[in-house]
């Protein structure tokens, strides 16, 4: 096989119901210079028979085993067996466009970067729908020159966008250069490992193209099951406080950076659906522990967002029931704001509608006044073309007398010499 480009790495685990579609589309990337690494995370379901089918059609494929230990696990093991000069880590329900892996390595190479990162869509299954989201890449936080790192966006380099592997092609020699790996909890196992690749790499560049279908509704979704306490996503952003605070690199920028971060997570689990008894329980723990341990509760001109600090000030000072209430009056008043702006744009549409009508209208009578103008022109120009054959056969009348009259004057005047000679 030629040189191995990208190192493919997919944790699966009981996926037999995506699984073909995203191998699929694996192995249609344009670019032909990969291998991809399947590691089974004890699947109880047909996950390996589908790995194995597509394995004997493709000799790109390999498949290891290994027991129950998570994706994160998974991929640590994916990675120590890879032989690409990048490696992509894709999840085994989504699925992909040809020419992700061509554009994104195209673009990595190019800049010299540690890390490319691309955006995507949003796919529902149920309805076979893609949606367009703005969560995955947060354009206004990357520089326009580009490839860029920490010091040029000291303050969002963990706020660039999802903190996901999924959208990002890394330099596999940067990532054992720097010893990443990611954690072996249940969720939240990739919040460190991106994070901290983030902060390390010294070249980041990026492509605007849309080229993962991140399938949001399997059964293997962070919103479904029980939460545990506490949550993985507080281990991961705890572990990663303190591998940071370890650094001597590490400024109060990238500090309230990674507050905004952890802030954001912490709230989003908060948030997800869930029991009330659970719901009570990680709200007690938030309370008691969880922002204060991850020095998230902080002045509020440190938050990026003012909703940010008023959700935090709202758990810390409200009761369970009156901070649903509060989000769910949030909730309408975005709700509300949505609609009036969607009416504004609704009218303002309908504004430039009629408008476009009248031009309708205008372009219609000028075409119009065009065709007649057209039919006008064609008249006078076949009236002047009767005029100038009409000139030209006077002309050629005229002609033909003139030379008529000089073969007269000239026999007259002849005549005339010739009687004065003989006189």
């Amino acid at each position: 096989m030629s040189e191995i480009k990208v190192s493919v790495i997919v944790p699966v685990y009981n996926a037999g119901s995506y699984l073909d579609r995203t191998l699929e589309s694996i192995c249609k990337q344009t670019l032909r210079e990969t291998e991809i690494i399947c590691v089974d995370d004890g699947s109880t379901d047909n996950s390996k028979d589908i790995i194995k089918a597509y394995a004997q059609k493709d000799g790109r494929i390999r498949l290891i085993e290994q027991k129950n230990l998570f994706a994160g696990v998974a991929r640590n093991n994916g990675l120590s067996q890879a032989r690409g000069e990048y490696t992509v880590f894709w999840d085994s329900d989504d699925f992909f466009k040809e020419k992700t892996l061509e554009i994104m390595y195209g673009k990595i190479t190019q800049d010299a970067a540690d890390i490319c990162i691309c955006d995507g869509y949003k796919y529902f299954t149920d309805t076979d729908k893609s949606l367009l989201t703005d969560e995955f890449v947060k354009y206004g936080t990357i520089p326009e020159k580009l490839p860029f790192n920490k010091y040029d966006v000291p303050d969002k380099i963990f706020n660039l966008g999802a903190n996901v592997p999924w959208n990002k092609m890394f330099r596999t020699a940067f990532i054992r250069e720097n010893d990443l790996k990611f954690q072996d909890i249940r969720k939240a196992n990739d919040t460190y490992f991106v994070l901290m690749a983030l902060f390390l790499a010294d070249r980041i560049t990026c492509v605007k193209n849309r080229l993962v279908y991140y399938r949001c509704d399997s059964e293997g979704s962070i919103t479904s099951g029980k939460v545990n306490l506490p949550p993985c996503a507080f281990e991961a952003y705890d572990y990663l406080k303190s591998e940071l605070e370890k650094r001597e690199d590490y400024t109060e920028e990238n500090k309230k950076s990674f507050i905004n971060r952890a802030a954001r997570g912490m709230l989003r689990i908060l948030h997800l659906p869930m029991s009330e008894s659970d719901f009570e329980a990680m709200r007690a723990f938030l309370r008691e522990r969880g922002f204060s341990e991850l020095g998230i509760l902080c002045d509020e001109t440190l938050y990026d967002s003012r909703w940010v600090y008023e959700d935090i000030h709202s758990v810390l000072t409200n009761t369970g029931t009156e901070h649903i209430l509060y989000k769910f009056n949030c909730a309408r008043a975005s709700k509300d704001k949505i609609k009036s702006r969607s009416i504004k744009l609704g009218q303002q549409l309908d504004k430039e509608k009629r408008n476009a009508e009248k031009l309708d209208i205008k372009l219609s009578e000028t075409k119009v006044k065009l065709s007649d103008s057209k039919q006008k022109l064609k008249e006078t120009e076949k009236e002047l073309a009767k005029v100038k054959k009409e000139k030209a056969a006077v002309e050629k009348s005229f002609m033909a007398l003139r030379r008529k009259w000089y073969v007269r004057l000239f026999v007259k005047i002849e005549n005339i010499f010739k009687k004065k000679k003989k006189a």
